[in-house]
């Protein structure tokens, strides 16, 4: 898929697709907390948010760092989260809470095959 496959499949033009890639970043997936949907290692690509966008995953602050959740809302100003792997816990929060917590929304995934040479992409670019 080149850039401009991409634009038209996100229904972007050129100058809205340049401003959004240029605010959007990667999040690397640690652990399994994602699992099935991402493993450790992936990068959730992340558009910039600050409240509730609608049910979806989303990057949040939870407190003690940066993670993803899935969020959904349950009636009335409730969002519950959770992530993919059931064995973790799951979370309610009132919307104006979870506004709070709201980094970003993610749109895409994006599969790391070969790590080493992410790295030294990530590099080139530093």
């Amino acid at each position: 898929m080149n850039e401009i496959t991409l634009q038209r499949s996100a229904g972007l033009n050129p100058p809205e697709a340049a401003d959004f890639f240029m605010r959007a970043r990667f999040f690397p997936v640690k652990g399994d907390y994602m699992a099935p949907d991402f493993k450790d290692g992936d990068l959730a690509a992340v558009a910039p948010a600050n409240a509730y966008e609608g049910e979806g995953l989303y990057l949040l602050n939870n407190g003690l760092g940066q993670a993803l959740y899935w969020a959904e809302n349950v009636g009335g100003d409730f969002i519950h989260i959770f992530h993919s792997n059931a064995r973790y816990s799951r979370y309610h929060f009132e919307l104006p809470v979870f506004d709070k917590m709201v980094l970003g929304k993610v749109f895409a995934s994006v599969n790391v095959m070969d790590p080493g040479a992410l790295r030294r992409v990530a590099r080139a670019f530093s």
